[in-house]
């Protein structure tokens, strides 16, 4: 199986478009067990727009996305995020409530990210992100979750400018060990240069709560 997600990874990297922005969870509010690894794939649809030179410029393509898990200690794990561009992102999740059989679960975390924008207009296109996500699901059976998780972004597009943009990740996941996951993303900019963003995800995990 996770020979199959690398190359599936590969194939998404290989066939998706440029996109700028990514916005997606692709996990519920457990977190992994201690001393295991999880590993996931998955590709979403960004939806968007910004204004440059006063005229108005949209964004609707695709983005692919490699993850990697692991359980630190109980009820504690950390992540890797590899996404199309050269974003890489790392987080940790702290689970507060339930556990990995519970209905409930809940958890908060922190996100942190860089990645480079291709322009030929500006010298600095370096991109760094911080998110604070937090992380609320309800699994009513063994392999089906239900999940919402909110965040907060601060974004510093190099020597551009900054933003902020406050929203949630809705979404499914069905499976045990070997699961799929399915989620609309929605994120509010109050900014006149950046219209809010929208992003539709798939992807398939292994041993990702």
């Amino acid at each position: 199986m996770e020979r199959q997600l690398l190359l599936i990874s590969f194939i998404l990297l290989a066939i998706c478009f440029n996109s700028c922005i990514s916005i997606s969870s692709l996990e519920t509010a457990r977190v992994v067990d201690p001393k295991q690894f999880a590993v996931g794939v998955g590709t979403g649809i960004p939806n968007y727009s910004f204004t440059r030179d006063n005229e108005e410029i949209k964004v609707l393509g695709m983005v692919s996305e490699v993850s990697w898990r692991y359980g630190l200690v109980e009820q504690l794990d950390i992540g890797l995020n590899l996404k199309l561009v050269g974003l890489l992102g790392m987080d940790i999740k702290y689970q507060y409530y339930g556990d990995s059989q519970s209905r409930f679960a809940a958890a908060a975390g922190f996100e942190a990210g860089y990645f480079f924008i291709p322009s030929t207009e500006y010298n600095d296109a370096n991109t760094f992100e911080t998110a604070i996500p937090l992380f609320f699901s309800y699994h009513p059976t063994e392999k089906l979750g239900v999940y919402l998780n909110p965040k907060y972004i601060y974004r510093k597009y190099g020597s551009i400018e900054s933003t902020s943009f406050i929203g949630a990740v809705g979404g499914f996941r069905f499976g045990g060990k070997r699961a799929a996951f399915i989620e609309y993303a929605f994120l509010y900019n109050g900014s006149s240069d950046w219209s809010n963003q929208r992003q539709f995800n798939i992807g398939i995990a292994r041993d990702i709560r």
